[in-house]
């Protein structure tokens, strides 16, 4: 082999200094990594083949976890007091007689009562079963 063939591609590297197109070796190694990444992708979706996972979907997840965090940090914190505040507001707004008004109540019971929000509306979201049997036919 020659010095000016194209070289070896070991893990995401090359073995030269430049392609004899004249490209750099950043770009190069920019495009390996990019192929790299394209196939763990692929890897990752084996046992769906042909489902690709867009940037959207990615985002999304993203989202998603991020509003968990906030959730858990919020309500990780809560004194005794105020986790016992915000089970009773939920679970009052949560089984408020109206269906499809609990969100409301919950939110104005804990805006009056100062509990946390996001406890309380997890609490009214859990109940919703039990609200929703309890609607006279």
């Amino acid at each position: 082999a020659s010095t000016s063939s194209v070289g070896k591609e070991e893990r995401g590297s090359v073995t030269r200094m430049a392609s004899p197109s004249g490209t750099s070796l950043s770009r190069i190694r920019t495009i390996n990594t990019r192929v790299q990444s394209n196939k763990q992708r692929n890897l990752s979706n084996a046992g769906n083949p042909g489902i690709n996972v867009s940037k959207r979907t990615r985002g999304w997840c993203s989202y998603c976890r991020e509003k968990c965090r906030e959730f858990y940090d919020s309500v990780r914190n809560l004194s005794a007091h105020n986790l016992a505040l915000a089970v009773a507001v939920g679970t009052t707004g949560g089984l408020f007689p109206v269906p499809g008004t609990t969100t409301i109540v919950t939110q104005v019971l804990a805006v009056i009562f100062q509990a946390n929000t996001p406890a309380s509306q997890a609490i009214n979201f859990a109940l919703t079963p039990i609200d929703l049997l309890c609607v006279p036919v």
